[in-house]
């Protein structure tokens, strides 16, 4: 529903628009009446939260959910730079464009299958101008705010228009309530990414995520999210920057009828999306772009940084000090750009960095991965790249480069490729390059504890074992003859 004017709803009327529906209106008047405005989750168990914002006033924290717990009601307290508990969720308004975070009712499953939450907003709709305040003390500079309308908006027209607080941009901070998936290994438990280069989402590689979507610019009513500011002030939300349609679901894009094009929409966009992940369900993907107007140094709203959320992976591209999940480049496009990539992992094992989707001139581009521990560069556009690492931080491993190099698919066998870890008592060991021939585990006196031979596999494991806590040296043999000892804390 698009109107010039006002919207009046008498007494005794009612207007509902249902999950999906957009209200926009063109002039800064002052409605009248309350709508019930309806808005669906995607599919929650009772420990997720969503972050919401409100399209109407007034509106309670406690009557948008509640069933949830009373000390379940959360915002950002920027004085601190951490989640401060709604003290009376009952009595306690949600402000326009202000976010908060409410977790899911006690009556949802804890695990196994999810439920989608419908939410149920009563007020007169917001409209017109709103301000928000906008708080950056040295690096905290994550401001929690939210859409403040009955429709979609803009998210290039609002960073745009905010360049006195958030610089000629931002990068926008989507969260996905995606919940673990087993052995503490999350499916995606991170934040989607979105600035004037592109999105990134965190589509798990399988059990799929909640989530799945990649950000595209459109900010769904009644979603808040997580902005990095510039300087201390306010940010401004107007009517120019509302958009009709694109509402379904939460930051996903169906349609471009919008009441204002964004002058970033038109820029020429060259980009390549990666991911990195294993068959448990980890799960980061990462943009690499070049881009119109951005420069090869950092840029607002061209590039974004890794925001963690605790998940057991992260993977980003490396610009001098700063860890990326968008990296927007300068034109012309060069073939001989390299660009370093890092990643970090909690669970040792096989991990595979693939290429996503791409667009531009990577419509034709050759896209290649160069893993500097195995002297291995890899055709992407061929296939995934598999590898096998500890669990740690590795900033210096991989580049993504355009040009293969002599050595290509050419791999040799190193530490890096075979690792030997305990998983629920047992002891595995894992190789992504060479096939086990035999492997034995051996005491620090040399004592054979447990060995396995004639294996013709990549991966074994030893189970039942009952070691004293002592250090193990696991002796590995691949088929080509090549002998690696690995060491192991038991």
């Amino acid at each position: 529903m698009t109107l010039t004017d006002k919207l009046t709803v008498t007494a005794g009327g009612t207007l509902t628009f249902e999950n999906g529906a957009s209200l926009v209106q063109i002039n800064n008047v002052t409605n009248t009446g309350n709508i019930i405005y309806k808005r669906n989750t995607t599919g929650m168990l009772r420990y997720d939260y969503t972050y919401w914002s409100s399209p109407v006033q007034p509106q309670t924290l406690f009557s948008l959910s509640p069933n949830t717990l009373s000390d379940k009601y959360f915002w950002w307290n920027t004085a601190i730079y951490n989640w401060n508990s709604v003290a009376a969720p009952g009595t306690t308004l949600m402000d326009p464009g202000r976010g908060y975070i409410i977790r899911a009712p006690q009556t949802f499953n804890i695990s196994g299958a999810t439920t989608i939450f419908n939410a149920q907003f009563s007020g007169v709709p917001n409209n017109g101008n709103y301000s928000v305040a906008i708080t950056v003390s040295g690096a905290n500079n994550l401001n929690l705010i939210g859409n403040p309308y009955p429709s979609a908006i803009n998210a290039d027209l609002f960073m745009a228009g905010n360049a006195t607080t958030l610089g000629t941009g931002s990068s926008i901070y989507l969260w996905t309530h995606n919940s673990p998936f087993a052995s503490n290994v999350y499916v995606a438990n991170d934040y989607a990414v979105y600035n004037y280069t592109g999105g990134t989402g965190t589509r798990a590689a399988i059990n799929p995520g909640i989530n799945s979507s990649i950000p595209t610019g459109k900010i769904a009513a009644g979603q808040s999210f997580f902005i990095k500011g510039l300087v201390t002030g306010t940010a401004l939300f107007t009517n120019a920057m509302r958009v009709s349609g694109n509402n379904t679901q939460f930051y996903r894009n169906n349609n471009d009828n919008e009441l204002l094009t964004s002058p970033f929409s038109a820029l020429e966009k060259n980009r390549v999306w990666l991911e990195l992940k294993n068959n448990q369900g980890a799960y980061k993907q990462i943009l690499v772009g070049y881009i119109d107007q951005a420069t090869n140094a950092f840029d607002d709203g061209f590039d974004g940084e890794v925001l963690e959320a605790g998940n057991s992976v992260s993977f980003y591209s490396v610009l001098d000090s700063k860890k990326l999940s968008i990296q927007g480049k300068a034109l012309p496009f060069s073939e001989t750009d390299q660009i370093p990539l890092g990643f970090h992992i909690e669970v040792p094992g096989i991990y595979e960095v693939a290429l996503a989707q791409f667009d531009g001139l990577f419509d034709s581009q050759a896209v290649y991965l160069e893993d500097l521990a195995t002297q291995t560069t890899h055709d992407l556009r061929a296939s995934a790249y598999q590898f096998s690492a500890e669990a740690g931080t590795f900033d210096t491993r991989f580049v993504l480069r355009f040009q293969s190099a002599l050595n290509t698919d050419v791999p040799v066998i190193t530490a890096n490729d075979i690792v030997a870890y305990k998983v629920n008592g047992a002891i595995r060991i894992v190789s992504s390059k060479a096939v086990l021939k035999s492997v034995q585990i051996v005491d620090i006196s040399g004592r054979v504890l447990a060995s396995k031979s004639q294996l013709s596999a990549n991966e074994t494991e030893f189970s039942g074992l009952h070691f004293a806590q002592q250090t193990l040296l696991i002796q590995v043999t691949t088929q080509e003859g090549f002998v690696m000892t690995k060491k192991l804390l038991f």
